[in-house]
């Protein structure tokens, strides 16, 4: 917040002694080996006269009226930018050519945060290594196709069933690693198929498919025995933390 304050102060005082047609810029850099941030705010201004560029932080004082009646005056912000520059440890930069303009600036010791970088969605996809095959219980088509174009992009085997009965016979048929589970299903809905398959298999996870986030509604999924939720519409990356999760 100090080094907002600071280039805030720097560029309303060069916004307010440069004409119309001038221009004022910022130019920001940082200096690894001595760990240091550097701003400067140019302007093509008035400038300042040398016999006033000494005591220019110490409650500026225009260097005659004429300039006060047209510019306004400064005020304490560039006394009040020098002391809290001096506070972090730092140097103020200022040079001034009259009619040609001026610099304002500061360099202040900072040191740069390692930041992790985040994995895209295409680099965790890329190291997948899920291994088996996902069994699908969805009869919404829309969702169906969704969903398959997904795992063909994860490079995921998977087999589609649309109804409750379906999933337990596939499951006690066939082997699995992952089940994603709708609950609104013809015949046996994705909660009763949960319960059936708990009886036979503790250990495949079942993940619901459901369009309703609510709280309740999740606990309800976990208590009949399934392992997580997905919100429909399915979201990639959030596919892709299932997969992950489970494989």
């Amino acid at each position: 917040m100090r080094v907002i304050q600071i280039v805030s102060n720097f560029v309303s005082n060069a916004l307010k002694f440069t004409p119309t047609k001038g221009t004022v810029s910022i130019q920001v850099s940082y200096v690894y080996a001595t760990k240091a941030l550097i701003v400067k705010v140019i302007d093509t201004g008035i400038g300042i006269k040398e016999e006033a560029q000494e005591k220019i932080f110490n409650s500026f004082e225009q260097e005659d009226r004429t300039v006060t009646r047209e510019y306004g005056g400064t005020g304490l912000g560039l006394a009040i930018s020098k002391q809290l520059i001096e506070l972090m440890a730092g140097e103020v930069i200022f040079k001034s050519i009259p009619g040609k303009g001026s610099v304002f600036g500061f360099k202040i010791p900072v040191e740069v945060a390692k930041v992790k970088k985040d994995v895209s969605v295409e680099e965790k996809s890329s190291i997948l290594n899920f291994t088996g095959t996902v069994l699908v219980a969805e009869d919404n088509e829309v969702n169906i196709l969704l969903i398959s174009l997904l795992l063909e992009q994860f490079l995921v085997p998977f087999e589609v069933v649309k109804n409750g009965i379906e999933v337990i016979s596939a499951v006690k048929n066939n082997t699995y690693n992952l089940v994603l589970m709708d609950n609104q299903m013809p015949k046996l809905s994705g909660k009763d198929a949960t319960l059936e398959i708990r009886k036979f298999d503790q250990k495949i996870p079942i993940v619901a498919l459901s369009a309703n986030a609510l709280k309740t509604e999740k606990e309800e999924f976990l208590d009949v025995g399934m392992n997580d939720v997905l919100t429909k519409p399915i979201n990639k990356a959030d596919l892709l933390d299932i997969l992950e999760k489970y494989q």
